[in-house]
């Protein structure tokens, strides 16, 4: 049990679930980050908890992946740019489900409608970049905590 799982979760109702996150993107050993796994409707992805970044953003290879279950249809905009890490790219806005698991204490978070911005690349250019929640397209719209001892990050509705 995680240390404050009792507390957040059963007395003050201010999560229902933890995960455990890596501080690590895989593949990108480049320092202390806060790596979480997202469900989305074909599998478990990495992503990295970016509280400075305003869109949550989705590797376009990840995006072509979920097919239908990204709502292409319903994209809030297209022709979008974004700036990462001093790049600038073009893409689009869209939505589509994602669940924050809980590992080991309370119930899991399904959060649909959730607005991730998909990069537009040119044929064969490789996305570099790992994929980020940000502030107003996902960690304004959850409740969280997180306990750097244990790893622990807990999420609640707000």
């Amino acid at each position: 049990m995680a240390r404050f799982a009792e507390d957040l979760i059963e007395r003050v109702g201010f999560a229902c679930g933890v995960a455990y996150y890596e501080t690590e993107y895989p593949g990108r050993p480049t320092g202390e980050r806060l790596v979480l796994y997202i469900a989305l409707a074909t599998g478990l992805y990495p992503f990295v908890v970016d509280t400075g970044a305003p869109w949550s953003v989705l590797n376009p290879e990840i995006a072509e992946s979920l097919g239908g279950n990204l709502e292409r249809d319903v994209c809030l905009g297209k022709g979008e740019r974004i700036r990462i890490q001093g790049a600038e790219f073009e893409g689009w806005l869209c939505k589509t489900r994602v669940t924050l698991r809980s590992e080991c204490d309370g119930m899991d978070l399904d959060l649909s409608d959730v607005t991730v911005f998909v990069p537009t690349l040119d044929e064969g250019q490789p996305w570099p970049y790992p994929n980020f929640l940000g502030m107003r397209t996902f960690l304004n719209h959850i409740r969280y905590a997180v306990d750097p001892r244990e790893n622990a990050f807990y999420f609640g509705q707000p």
